[in-house]
């Protein structure tokens, strides 16, 4: 199940990156990448409300235009040259409500697991880029169960899943990343206690 929002993904390349902690970039995750890092660098902080994990390789980040993810006014957007479709996925499977103005709402009962989501139109959007892109490249999400939530999410369309990986950062999560159905990358977060 679903609990609720974790974190955007920001990529950027070092330096004047400085802090974090570093861990092994997971092999599993080379199939949603251009290259393939052995290690990268991760700070968490918040963004106008928005919980944000920024990312360095070892690889550096991909330049080009490549975001599909964007941070806007404590707000993820996702440009989508289906928004209908985008919109259908997010609110069937993860339990966003539409609201005023088409903004998803994603409630929980913790308010740091709470995020709104605009999905915009955008016929050039990027089809499929890479995790390693420069700028927003995934949105993550706790769950009770990733492999529970990869077999529903596949079958109602999401595509290219990982196997599932572990990450061990105070605490050990297992993680699995796919893509949606119009190539929005979203990383799923089980906390293991």
């Amino acid at each position: 199940m679903i609990l609720g929002f974790a974190h955007i993904t920001r990529n950027i390349n070092p330096p004047p990156y400085v802090g974090g902690v570093e861990v092994p970039n997971a092999p599993e995750k080379w199939r949603l990448m251009q290259h393939k890092a052995k290690w990268h660098r991760l700070a968490f902080h918040s963004n106008r409300g928005l919980n944000e994990e920024t990312v360095t390789y070892d690889t550096e980040a991909v330049t080009g235009n490549g975001c599909r993810l964007f941070s806007c006014k404590g707000e993820v957007r996702v440009d989508a040259r289906d928004p209908c479709g985008e919109v259908g996925w997010l609110t069937s499977n993860f339990g966003f409500r539409v609201g005023e103005n088409g903004i998803l709402h994603l409630v929980r009962p913790m308010p740091q697991w709470c995020v709104k989501v605009l999905v915009r139109r955008d016929a050039s959007a990027p089809i499929d880029p890479p995790l390693d892109v420069a700028g927003y490249a995934a949105i993550a999400f706790y769950s009770s169960d990733v492999e529970a939530d990869r077999d529903r999410l596949v079958a109602a369309g999401g595509r290219t899943p990982t196997e599932p990986f572990r990450v061990t950062i105070d605490r050990e999560m297992k993680i699995i990343m796919l893509r949606s159905p119009e190539g929005t990358i979203i990383e799923l977060i089980e906390v293991r206690t």
